[in-house]
């Protein structure tokens, strides 16, 4: 009898292991599993080279990776002048004698403050916004050095709305809210900076316009396979986080076990601040083969788990 007893269970023990073994994780499961895997995956690089996706973009670019990996930026604060922000952990994008060569034609812009505002309110680093806005306003908002006066005019003004978002970070007293950046419905990577730009402003807010609602709104139909856009979307309109979702799981362009690569997957370093065609969104034409680091994937995934 206790032999049949112990067998009994032994064979339900089984039954109940070999069940739970194979229980299928949900799509919400799934992309976490593959935002830690990715953040693992471009560790070593990104500690090899202290920036994400491009050196002179490395601010905005690491500033997002940070969200979903947990890295910081202080590498790209000027130590000598606290508040002074450069695009890349080695402060040379920007050589006023090689003008027109390799690198920029500024030392920071305002593309790499919205990044940075994204990765101060999420860490919630008043300490770092305080000295933002206190080299700011010593400097009348031109934050940073160019090869020329337009470009310094167009690059390196921080305009009051964005001046504003680092006010509120800092915890500092609120400037009215500013109408100077007004925007329509932008393509290409400036519709990526305007949705971060957006994002940024609900995290700080608490709440979105109805003018940016009908942006995202509007980013998303125009760029249906932009999970960021997507995920954006959901956000602030219906909480549906399906369709980001399905882009984020679709091993064509995200495997499951490896980060994507040129050569298969598509062919620029970060995908969702293209729009989709041929040459950014399928593998490069050429043999030259690169692994990207999955900075498009962490954050968009940030964004849709609601880490962000």
């Amino acid at each position: 009898m206790r032999l049949l007893i112990f067998t009994f269970l032994m064979l339900t023990s089984c039954a109940s292991t070999s069940n739970e073994a194979h229980i299928e994780k949900s799509p919400n499961e799934k992309l976490a599993d593959k935002r830690a895997l990715y953040c693992q995956l471009s560790e070593a690089k990104f500690q090899e080279r202290g920036w994400a996706v491009s050196e002179c973009d490395g601010l905005l670019f690491t500033s997002l990776r940070g969200i979903g990996c947990g890295n910081g930026v202080n590498a790209f604060e000027d130590a000598v002048e606290p508040g002074k922000w450069y695009r890349s952990p080695s402060h040379t994008c920007f050589d006023p004698t090689k003008v027109g060569e390799q690198g920029s034609d500024s030392t920071i812009s305002k593309d790499m403050y919205v990044g940075l505002s994204a990765i101060l309110a999420h860490t919630k680093d008043h300490d770092a916004a305080n000295r933002t806005v206190a080299y700011g306003d010593a400097h009348n908002w031109i934050v940073g050095e160019a090869k020329d006066a337009i470009t310094l005019a167009s690059k390196c003004f921080i305009t009051p709305t964005l001046q504003n978002v680092f006010r509120k970070i800092s915890q500092s007293q609120s400037l009215a809210p500013a109408a100077d950046d007004a925007i329509g419905i932008s393509t290409g990577f400036r519709a990526h900076l305007d949705t971060v730009a957006i994002l940024v402003k609900g995290k700080v807010d608490g709440s979105i316009s109805n003018l940016d609602l009908a942006i995202l709104k509007e980013q998303a139909k125009r760029q249906p396979r932009n999970a960021l856009f997507q995920a954006a979307k959901a956000l602030y309109d219906d909480g549906d986080y399906n369709a980001a979702l399905e882009i984020l799981n679709d091993e064509s362009l995200f495997p499951a076990k490896q980060l994507p690569d040129n050569h298969q997957n598509y062919c620029t370093d970060y995908l969702f601040q293209r729009d989709e065609d041929d040459s950014d969104w399928k593998p490069c034409p050429d043999n030259q083969y690169s692994t990207h680091d999955g900075t498009d994937f962490i954050f968009a995934a940030a964004i849709t788990q609601g880490i962000f």
